[in-house]
């Protein structure tokens, strides 16, 4: 029974030797302010590469090859985009229209057309329509999105 005893022990006394100004309480992150409107730029591209990315699902990060160069366009999840009839494959033609990150950095996209078909991924204030679920009903549930 001595080691149970044992370790929070020396856990105490291992935090009593910290000096309280070396502990610092945890800060979140500031909140990204949503760009304005005029930030948005659309261009048209083919796609050179599909890339499938892990996260709080699989989300689609595409290269397009640009008049103006290569661009990396951050999407959404990809099975998000198929239920709206998006489908797509290297060497589709798309129009993206879309916010860059950082200058000279990668581009979060607000809209995407292949063909006739025109999905919006993010409202006006830049929040991912994929994780809107629609407004309350009576009771607090939720109606599908």
């Amino acid at each position: 029974m001595r080691p149970v005893i044992a370790l929070p022990a020396l856990l105490c006394a291992t935090l009593a030797t910290v000096p309280l100004g070396a502990r610092r309480p945890l800060q979140k992150a500031p909140a990204t302010p949503a760009p304005p409107a005029s930030a948005l730029t659309s261009f048209d591209g083919t796609i050179a590469e599909l890339t499938p990315m892990m996260g709080r699902g699989m989300g689609l990060k595409v290269t397009l090859d640009t008049k103006d160069g290569t661009r990396v366009v951050h999407l959404g999840p990809s099975a998000w985009l198929e239920s709206k009839g998006l489908k797509l494959a290297k060497g589709d033609a798309v129009t993206v229209k879309a916010r860059q990150m950082a200058a000279g950095g990668e581009w979060i996209a607000h809209e995407v057309t292949k063909g006739e078909i025109r999905v919006q991924l993010r409202d006006d204030a830049g929040r991912p329509l994929w994780r809107s679920r629609g407004p309350m009903r009576p009771g607090g549930m939720m109606n599908p999105g």
